[in-house]
């Protein structure tokens, strides 16, 4: 690692540009005396410090540096002191070292140079009451900012273990500007600054200090406005509660309030708050209504006097459907009206593209967090504990602002307050209301009326939302509900019971939660998701018994779901598997039965592995097959199933030690089952591919012949009997009967071309094109391992293990063919992958 580092710090002398070199003579009489501080440290620190002052001698810098000293006759003290007096340029290498010594806070005996020329480089400073053009901080790899004297971190820094670093700083020492200053041009006249027109303003919030991103939405109000122009305009918040709806617009008035006339605020969660809105603003307007008895006088005079004025920008915030408002809006608006809402559409107010507010992105969590809780001098690791508690709460401003509360008020350390998160979740969360902002609501108290409210619109589609709140939060496939709508309850089941005829009535269900923005719907890919905190909400509705009861009917759904992993099938199974995580969890999570989950567990984690995810795989496989040994007798069929799936996840990583007792497990039980041809055949066909791998032919050849033996093959089922010649082919190989292997091989591509499963067809090429190497037919060799290749790249992608084996051999036949540089080239691409993989 010393020779690494060394490497790294070191290469900032790795080249010198010709450009440099050359016009050493043209820059020698801008020579500049330069000297470099630093702190010694490590071999690799101390040789970077030397190669870069190497290189700058070499290009025409006076660089003095100490390793270039023994000992020279005036001291060390007094040879630095004068070092920095005539040198143009200080350039001090900054580390935590480094910054520990200048700044006095190493009291150790160590380091006595760089603490002298410290006291040297503040004296020069005081001196010079603060100005600095000498002393320039440079960073290597390692350095951070942070260790950066005080006195010197308003100085430009160059971080010198990049190229662009270097060059910039050797254009500063060597007086070459990058950017040249054009001469100056005559004055250009500007008209004065048109002063805001501003008179009225009633928006009941204080501005939000902590408000952080949404500039995107900003840009959109100021193109809609269109500068100036505020003439019949209509825009839209729209989101789920807790995104911040109410906090972007209030900012937004802040934000553009010079461009109004009259900042106008109605609040409009219900009839009663919006008449009384209505009522202040007729008072604010000095409409002679204001006092009238009539509610309805007093919103026409409001509506009037907006039909009247112009510049104006009224704000309704909050309304729960677009319908209950658009008989209070002017028909010919002669300004900028702005509604949030929960809801998704806003046709009836004519507004046909709303702003949909998403959570924040990760950076935008974290630069909110950070000033919240007033750590803008954070540590590496309070950053990484910041952002594992954005990612924790989804980026939910509010739930955001509901954590930075509880760590302002009771100045908990963030790791601490993240551990007490993962373990009491959505509890801690409610603990304290939120502080800054529009909301004194917390995150459950905000959803609550809205399940409320959903499931007296329909109960169907309050369990719709129960499903979602068990299933990983996004991209929740419609499919799902479509094929296994009898496991999710008897009152979803009986709405969706005729979703094959009347496809709309799903969508039906997913309306009602739209309504209140629970969920956002992607037609594109046939999917919904649901926030995790709203899922967290909706399980923290429910009893353990009720909790227990929706698991076991979502793993119920997905067991159903989920098809065999052949490639035919994948689309599916991708749809599907990051909901097979999650079951995985809740089969542990509530005991879920065997009846609920093997087929699951069994095919989903079969699934990962065919997709080269072995962690997660051996993972659910071990999972399955301790659910099966739990629950059925020691020779149960479905044992051996679990065993010898297991197996494979160690054969794809070469790991056949670990796979070999699993096979012969698996094969016992089938024995003890009596003749059961397909799992007998199965079990003896993988042991001795197993054995094939493993180099040992001559043990392999009996368990494909036996296998073969007992195989009857059912009409329909051919598909086994092309793996069974393809896997005696390849015991033929190993054992050099060549032609014997190549009638075997083709005989297993012929089935499997016309069956047309393209996954076992690219083995049956890389299979039959080795037979013709070994035959040295090299031309129909070559011919087929690029259908071998060409067919595996499309099953599995460029990377993928199951195309080791394949280039491996082709690399051999590229060696026969004379092709080296090919032969190289495949070879090494075969194991970069088993690198990557860490095979």
């Amino acid at each position: 690692s010393g020779l690494a580092s060394c490497l790294r710090e070191g290469e900032i002398f790795a080249s010198i540009s010709v450009r440099e070199s050359g016009g050493l003579g043209a820059l020698r009489e801008m020579t500049r005396k330069v000297f470099i501080s630093y702190s010694h440290g490590t071999l690799a620190h101390d040789d970077g410090v030397l190669a870069l002052a190497d290189r700058l001698r070499v290009a025409g810098i006076d660089c003095q540096l100490d390793q270039y000293e023994e000992s020279p006759a005036e001291g060390w003290p007094r040879w630095m002191d004068r070092q920095i007096r005539q040198a143009d340029v200080v350039l001090c290498i900054c580390d935590e070292a480094y910054y520990r010594k200048v700044s006095g806070l190493d009291s150790s005996a160590s380091g006595l140079g760089a603490k002298w020329e410290g006291l040297l480089i503040y004296q020069h400073l005081y001196d010079a009451s603060g100005a600095n053009a000498k002393f320039v901080p440079v960073l290597f790899e390692s350095g951070e900012v942070r260790h950066i004297p005080d006195p010197i971190r308003g100085a430009t820094h160059y971080r010198v273990s990049t190229e662009d670093g270097y060059l910039k700083l050797y254009r500063r020492l060597s007086g070459q500007q990058a950017v040249l200053k054009p001469e100056l041009g005559p004055s250009i006249p500007l008209p004065p600054r048109e002063r805001s027109t501003l008179r009225i303003w009633n928006v009941p919030f204080t501005r939000n200090p902590s408000f952080t991103g949404r500039d995107a939405v900003f840009r959109i109000l100021a193109e809609s406005r269109g500068g100036a122009s505020t003439v019949g305009i209509r825009d839209a918040l729209s989101g789920m509660g807790g995104i911040g709806k109410t906090q972007t617009a209030v900012e937004y008035a802040y934000r553009d309030r010079h461009a109004y006339t009259a900042v106008l605020w109605f609040q409009a969660d219900s009839l009663d708050d919006l008449h009384r809105s209505f009522n202040e603003v007729a008072r604010l307007l000095g409409l002679r209504e204001a006092n009238a008895e009539n509610q309805r006088e007093i919103i026409a005079a409001v509506t009037a006097w907006l039909q009247k004025n112009d510049g104006w920008l009224c704000i309704f915030d909050n309304v729960e459907t677009p319908g209950s408002i658009a008989h209070l809006l002017s028909p010919n608006p002669k300004g900028h009206t702005l509604v949030t809402s929960r809801t998704h559409s806003f046709d009836v107010l004519g507004i046909q593209h709303p702003i949909s507010l998403s959570v924040f992105q990760q950076a935008e969590a974290v630069d909110f967090l950070q000033g919240r809780v007033r750590r803008h001098d954070a540590s590496a690791s309070e950053i990484a504990a910041l952002r594992e508690l954005a990612d924790e709460l989804g980026y939910l401003p509010l739930a955001l602002e509901q954590a930075a509360a509880y760590i302002v008020a009771r100045e908990v350390p963030v790791r601490a307050y993240l551990t007490s998160y993962q373990k009491s979740r959505l509890q801690l969360l409610e603990r304290d209301r939120p502080i800054a902002g529009t909301s004194r609501l917390t995150v459950g108290t905000t959803w609550a009326l809205n399940f409320v409210q959903v499931n007296a619109l329909s109960v169907a589609a309050g369990d719709l939302l129960r499903v979602a709140a068990f299933l990983a939060p996004d991209s929740i496939p419609l499919q799902l509900l479509r094929i296994s709508r009898q496991h999710l309850g008897p009152v979803l089941s009986d709405a969706l019971h005729s979703i094959d005829e009347d496809p709309v009535v799903l969508y039906d269900l997913l309306h009602h939660l739209l309504t209140f923005s629970l969920i956002k719907l992607d037609h594109r890919s046939e999917a919904f998701s649901v926030h995790r905190l709203v899922q967290e909400a909706v399980k923290g509705n429910l009893g353990p018994s009720e909790q227990k009861e929706w698991a076991q009917r979502v793993v119920a759904a997905l067991n159903n779901a989920f098809p065999e992993a052949s490639f035919p099938n994948w689309p599916l199974c991708e749809q599907l598997a990051p909901h097979l995580r999650v079951a995985a969890a809740l089969v542990a999570e509530y005991g879920i039965g065997l009846e609920h989950a093997s087929h699951l567990l069994n095919e989903g984690a079969s699934y990962l592995r065919m997709r080269g995810n072995y962690v997660d795989a051996e993972e659910i496989h071990k999972q399955s097959l301790a659910l099966r040994e739990s629950s059925l007798s020691s020779n149960n069929q479905a044992i051996a199933e679990s065993l010898n799936d297991l197996a494979f996840v160690y054969v794809d990583q070469f790991d056949y030690a670990k796979a070999e007792p699993l096979f012969v497990r698996a094969l016992a039980i089938a024995e003890s089952a009596g003749p059961q041809d397909r799992e007998l055949a199965l079990y003896l066909m993988n042991l001795g591919n197993l054995y094939v791998k493993m180099g040992d032919c001559e043990k392999a050849e009996p368990f494909i012949q036996r296998a073969m033996s007992v195989w009857d093959a059912p009409s329909g089922q051919e598909y086994f009997q092309a793996s069974l010649l393809n896997s005696q082919a390849e015991v033929l190989l190993g054992l050099g009967k060549f032609e014997e292997a190549r009638v075997a091989a083709e005989s297993a591509l012929t089935i499997r071309k016309r069956i047309g499963n393209l996954m076992r067809t690219a083995a049956s090429y890389t299979t039959l094109a080795y037979a013709y190497l070994k035959l040295e037919r090299l031309a129909v060799s070559d011919m087929l391992f690029g259908q071998a290749l060409t067919a595996l790249e499309e099953v599995y992608g460029p990377r993928h293990r199951e195309l080791i084996l394949a280039l491996e051999r082709y690399s051999e036949l590229l060696r026969a063919t004379g092709r080296s540089d090919a032969a190289r080239d495949t070879g090494a691409r075969a194991r970069a992958i088993r690198n990557n993989l860490a095979l």
